[in-house]
C-alpha cells in the first residue's frame, strides 16, 4: 500500500390553470387524510442497536463549535474535523449539483396517507422495546467535550487489532472564472489568474489546504482512501501547477487503496490538454463536465461561459489524455428551455457516450442573482418540468444508463463510488470553507470564510483549528435512522428491511408498512423482494414524502 434546482414555487401555475400533473395529485390527495401521527420505532431489546463498521467512532473528536478561539490558535484538543460538498452533488453539497426532488411543489398537491391505526402494531412486546421518535425534536444537543486520552485513530474502541476502514475525501477549491448566476455553493470569481500571474490568495490557499490535508493524515492511520472528490467552484479555475500539487499531496497524505476513483470537476472553459494528461498520470482517473445544455441560448441564460462547441473539445481531449470514466452535468427546467430542447441535449450527450450522466433540475436559491429576479425568469411551467424528468429517464434507459438515483445514471459498474458514500452514510472527510464531514458518528462543517481558512491553517497544526468549525454535533440513534430513511430512499435499490433490522434490531416492515402503504398503492413506491423503493413519480416528489415518513426535521439535510 503506497501512502501518499429547482425553481422556486412562485412560478408554478396559478390554481386556475392547473396542469394535468397537479390534478392528477390533487385527486389522489382528496382520498387522503391529513393524520399525521407519531412513528414508534421498534427495537429489539435482546438485540442492541448494530454499528456498521465504516462509522464506528475511532476517537472521540466532539468539540464545541461555539468556542472562541483565535484564527492563529490550534486548538490541542480538536479532533480530524472537516466539510464535504455534495458531489455531482451535490449533499453534491457538489459544486453544480441540484436535487430535482420538485421541493417547491405546494404541499395541496401532495398526497396525503390514510393512517387509521397509527399506534397499531408499535407497541413494546414479545422483549421488545418501543422508542417513540417525536414529531417534534425540541431538544438542543449540546456539542460533547472532545476526549483527550482519545486523539488518534490508530487505536479502535474495543482495544483490539482492527483492518483498514474505508474514508472518502473531499476537496473544496472555491474559485471561479465566473460564477453563474443560479449557484449559492461556497466560491468567488473576484480572484482569477491573468496571464501568467498567480494570485496570492490561490497560493495561500492551496497551502492552506494542504496542511489541512496533513492534519488529517496523522489521524486516519486506521483508514484506506478509496474515493476522492475535488469539486467547487471549479477546480481547474487554479493553475494547473497548483491544482496538480494538492493532487499529489493526497498521495502524500493518505493510503490510497488499489482501484480508487478519483475525480476532478471541470467547466469546459476551463480544459487544457496538457493539464488533462498531467491529472491523468497524477492518478486522477474520473471527470465531471458540467454541460448542463447542448443549446447556446440556454447557455447563456444560464450565464454560463463555455460553449456547446467548448464542451467537445473538452470531452475529446478528455478521451485522448486517457480518462475513460467521464460524467456530465446537465439541467432542465432552465430559462428559454423547452421539451424539445432537453431531450436534444441528452442526445447530443448520449451521442457522447459518457460512462455517467447527471440529471439535475434547476433550483433557484435566496441570496443568488436568479434569486433576486425570479419573478422575470422565462422558465418551463411545472408540467413541462415534470415531463423532462420522466422523459429523460426513459430515454437515458434506452440509451443503456441506468438510474441509480434521484439525478444520476450510469453504464453498468460506473455509479459514482464517491456519491454513494455519501448515500449509503459512509464515512468521509471535507476540506476547505463550507464543506462538510461524516466521521466518528459526527456529523460538522467549517465555515464559509476564505480568508479565514487560509489564516487559520497558514502554518500546520496539531489538529483542525476550532475557530473555523460551524456545525458539529454527534448523531444520535433517532438522527440515524431519519437518515437513514432520507439517504437509502434517494437511490433506487431502497431500503432493505433485512438492512435495517441489523443494523437498528427493528423490523421495518412493523414500524413504517402502513405508513408506506398508501405510497405504494398510489404508484409512488414499490414493496418487492423486501425492499422498499420510490417509482420515478415518487422521487419528483420524495421530500414532501419524506416528511410524512419522518415525523421530525433531520439537522443533516442530504
Amino acid at each position: 500500500m503506497k501512502k501518499n434546482k429547482k425553481k422556486s414555487s412562485s412560478s408554478v401555475t396559478p390554481p386556475e390553470e392547473k396542469g394535468a400533473v397537479t390534478q392528477e395529485m390533487d385527486a389522489v390527495m382528496e382520498a387522503a387524510s391529513e393524520d399525521t401521527a407519531e412513528i414508534g420505532i421498534i427495537l429489539d431489546s435482546q438485540n442492541p442497536v448494530s454499528q456498521n463498521p465504516d462509522s464506528q467512532n475511532p476517537v472521540s473528536q466532539n468539540t464545541d463549535s461555539a468556542e472562541a478561539v483565535s484564527q492563529e490558535t490550534v486548538s490541542q484538543e480538536t479532533p480530524p474535523e472537516i466539510p464535504t460538498e455534495e458531489p455531482e452533488n451535490a449533499p453534491k453539497t457538489v459544486s453544480e449539483s441540484t436535487d430535482p426532488t420538485a421541493e417547491e411543489i405546494p404541499q395541496e398537491k401532495i398526497p396525503q396517507p390514510v393512517d387509521e391505526n397509527p399506534a397499531e402494531d408499535t407497541s413494546a412486546s414479545d422483549e421488545t422495546l418501543a422508542e417513540d421518535i417525536s414529531t417534534e425534536d425540541t431538544s438542543e444537543e449540546e456539542p460533547s467535550e472532545p476526549d483527550e486520552s482519545a486523539d488518534t485513530a490508530d487505536t479502535p474502541a474495543s482495544g483490539e487489532p482492527a483492518g483498514y476502514k474505508k474514508l472518502g475525501l473531499y476537496l473544496h477549491i472555491p474559485f471561479c472564472k465566473s460564477k453563474c448566476a443560479y449557484c449559492d455553493f461556497y466560491s468567488t470569481d473576484k480572484i482569477v489568474c491573468t496571464g501568467h500571474k498567480v494570485p496570492e490568495e490561490m497560493k495561500l490557499y492551496a497551502n492552506a489546504l494542504k496542511n489541512h490535508m496533513r492534519i488529517l493524515s496523522e489521524r486516519t492511520t486506521q483508514y484506506n482512501v478509496d474515493t476522492v472528490f475535488i469539486g467547487g467552484g471549479t477546480p481547474t479555475a487554479l493553475p494547473a501547477k497548483l491544482l496538480l500539487d494538492i493532487v499529489k499531496e493526497v498521495e502524500r497524505c493518505f493510503y490510497l487503496e488499489d482501484g480508487y476513483e478519483f475525480t476532478v470537476e471541470m467547466n469546459p472553459a476551463t480544459a487544457d490538454a496538457k493539464l488533462l494528461k498531467k491529472l491523468r498520470r497524477a492518478g486522477v482517473n474520473r471527470l465531471s463536465i458540467g454541460l448542463q445544455s447542448s443549446h447556446n441560448h440556454e447557455l447563456a441564460a444560464l450565464s454560463r461561459i463555455h460553449s456547446t462547441g467548448d464542451f467537445t473539445e473538452c470531452f475529446q481531449m478528455a478521451r485522448e489524455a486517457g480518462f475513460d470514466n467521464i460524467n456530465v452535468d446537465v439541467m432542465y427546467g432552465i430559462p428559454e428551455q423547452t421539451k424539445d430542447t432537453f431531450m436534444e441535449t441528452l442526445s447530443f450527450v448520449a451521442a457522447m457516450k459518457p460512462e455517467h450522466i447527471s440529471m439535475y433540475n434547476l433550483r433557484i436559491e435566496d441570496g443568488t442573482p436568479f434569486g433576486e429576479k425570479k419573478h422575470m425568469l422565462p422558465l418551463p411551467d411545472e408540467d413541462t418540468e415534470c415531463d423532462m424528468y420522466f422523459d429523460g429517464i426513459e430515454y437515458l434507459s434506452s440509451q443503456g444508463y441506468k438510474q441509480y438515483e434521484i439525478s444520476n445514471f450510469a453504464r453498468e459498474g460506473k455509479e459514482c463510488r464517491h456519491n454513494l458514500r455519501y448515500w449509503h452514510g459512509e464515512e468521509y472527510l471535507g476540506c476547505g470553507p463550507a464543506a462538510h464531514s461524516y466521521f466518528g458518528g459526527t456529523r460538522f462543517s467549517l465555515k464559509r470564510s476564505l480568508a479565514q481558512y487560509c489564516k487559520a491553517l497558514e502554518v500546520k497544526g496539531k489538529s483542525l483549528p476550532s475557530s473555523l468549525l460551524d456545525e458539529n454535533y454527534p448523531i444520535d440513534k433517532k438522527e440515524e435512522i431519519a437518515e437513514y430513511l432520507m439517504l437509502r430512499l434517494r437511490l433506487s435499490e431502497g431500503i432493505s428491511t433485512d438492512d435495517f433490522k441489523a443494523r437498528f434490531g427493528g423490523d421495518f416492515d412493523a414500524v413504517f408498512g402502513k405508513k408506506l402503504q398508501f405510497y405504494i398503492d398510489n404508484g409512488f413506491m414499490t414493496h418487492e423482494n423486501g425492499r422498499y423503493a420510490f417509482t420515478p413519480q415518487g422521487m419528483f416528489v420524495s421530500n414532501h414524502i419524506l416528511a410524512r415518513i419522518i415525523p421530525f426535521e433531520p439537522k443533516f439535510k442530504g
